[in-house]
């Protein structure tokens, strides 16, 4: 077997310490792997709810981890973060900061809509569920854009997991814009209006350093990517969205 994090070749009969659940970590890269063989005679709900917590709990870890190096250097943290991930964890990491910003247009629509026109708007558990998921569409219309973006002008690095990533971590400018807007409200314009020009530009070196870094697509045509991008990503939002409402 192989390990499925960083493609170490395991011998089955050559592993130690591993747990009753059928959980070892990978002598090379240190993370935890199921062993198929040790899960198997378990009960098999039992066993895919355990492998779920491990991965969660990977995957939050990943996260945290990438957003510690972005916070340090916006820039090449993105990229060190792609290279140390890989193109599975990449995409795990992509897809948790898409929840995230899912999560937070749930928890922060209500109260922000109701501070602009007073009260608070308390959603139905039906338009939470869709304001959930139009977060996830914007995560994936982005993803979409820049794997085009990346073909077109012929870059040399990226793959699926980069796309992902650098989507989702685009996504956290807003995050953070929206939880201001909540907080202070429409009485502190100022200062939702100085967090949301610092999201924009955030959002376009993010954009950027991925086009460059992590896509490998020069400096002076990453410029240009990143307009298309932004442009192709908000057009395939509003195909999905219309697609989706004509069936509802």
């Amino acid at each position: 077997m192989f390990c499925p994090h960083c493609g170490t070749r395991l011998e089955e009969e050559n592993l130690t310490s591993v747990s009753q659940e059928g959980l070892f970590n990978c002598p090379q890269c240190g993370k935890s792997i199921v062993l198929a063989s040790k899960s198997a005679g378990k009960d098999p709900i039992e066993a895919a709810v355990k492998r779920a917590g491990v991965k969660v709990k990977e995957t939050s870890a990943n996260a945290w981890k990438a957003f510690t190096m972005l916070c340090t250097n916006p820039i090449g943290g993105l990229y060190e973060a792609y290279q140390q991930l890989g193109l599975r964890n990449s995409l795990g990491v992509g897809f948790f900061f898409a929840l995230l910003f899912s999560l937070t247009l749930i928890l922060v629509a209500g109260g922000v809509v109701g501070k602009v026109f007073g009260g608070w708007i308390d959603f139905s558990f039906a338009e939470r569920v869709k304001i959930s998921a139009l977060g996830l569409i914007i995560w994936l219309s982005l993803g979409i854009a820049f794997s085009i973006v990346r073909r077109m002008f012929g870059g040399k690095g990226g793959d699926t997991g980069g796309d992902a990533l650098v989507s989702g971590v685009s996504l956290l400018p807003l995050v953070l814009w929206l939880w201001v807007a909540y907080i202070f409200g429409i009485m502190n314009l100022e200062v939702i209006g100085a967090v949301g020009i610092f999201s924009i530009c955030a959002i376009v070196i993010i954009l950027f350093a991925g086009c460059h870094k992590i896509a490998g697509i020069s400096e002076s045509l990453s410029i240009l990517a990143v307009s298309i991008i932004l442009i192709l990503s908000a057009w395939i939002t509003k195909i999905i969205l219309t697609a989706a409402l004509k069936n509802l």
